[in-house]
């Protein structure tokens, strides 16, 4: 499959800036059972302060493993991703994120609700994402409508929450954003 993370837009609240994101992830997953898949990936993101005009690049390969069950139009889901970030012109690092999402279906709609959180390998260069270890977790709100058998839109609010790194308080950000999906 193929996403475009259309718009992620996200506004940190506690020091008054947005954060704009453009995502192209390529995506090879294999169905090892009706509940079990393995995957790899890679993001080309795109990503620029809001202070800043210029884009900077991340390169983001990666590999999934994910627990899957379905049960009478709720889907329960459980993702474990492993992937090496390479900010442009930084230090690369290593991050693992895992996610649980449940979702229900109604037609071509499934409106679902999920939580994730991160593990950063050590401290890294990037100034609105200086966070060390368990840096940050976001819960989300979306829906999923499949537009056609190999084409989905996405649409979600996600409240983030990052851990500042010398006080290790939690402070909000919020992303509104739209997806496109393409599996074949």
């Amino acid at each position: 499959s193929v996403s475009a993370f259309l718009l992620n837009r996200s506004s940190d609240l506690a020091i008054k800036k947005h954060i704009d994101e453009i995502h192209v992830a390529p995506s090879f997953d294999y169905a090892v059972s009706d509940w079990l898949s393995v995957g790899v990936n890679y993001r080309h993101v795109l990503i620029r302060d809001g202070s800043d005009s210029r884009y900077d690049t991340d390169h983001r390969p990666g590999m999934d493993i994910a627990l899957k069950k379905s049960i009478d139009g709720f889907t329960m889901l459980n993702r474990s991703r492993f992937i090496c970030r390479i900010p442009e012109g930084e230090h690369a690092y290593f991050r693992y994120r895992n996610q649980s999402k449940v979702s229900y279906s109604i037609g071509t709609f499934s409106p679902y609700v999920s939580y994730e959180w991160y593990y950063d390998e050590g401290s890294h260069d990037r100034p609105y994402r200086k966070n060390d270890r368990f840096s940050q977790q976001w819960i989300s709100f979306g829906v999923d409508c499949k537009l056609t058998s190999s084409i989905k839109a996405t649409a979600y609010y996600m409240l983030t929450e990052n851990k500042n790194r010398t006080t290790h308080d939690w402070y909000p950000g919020h992303v509104v954003g739209v997806a496109i999906s393409y599996s074949f």
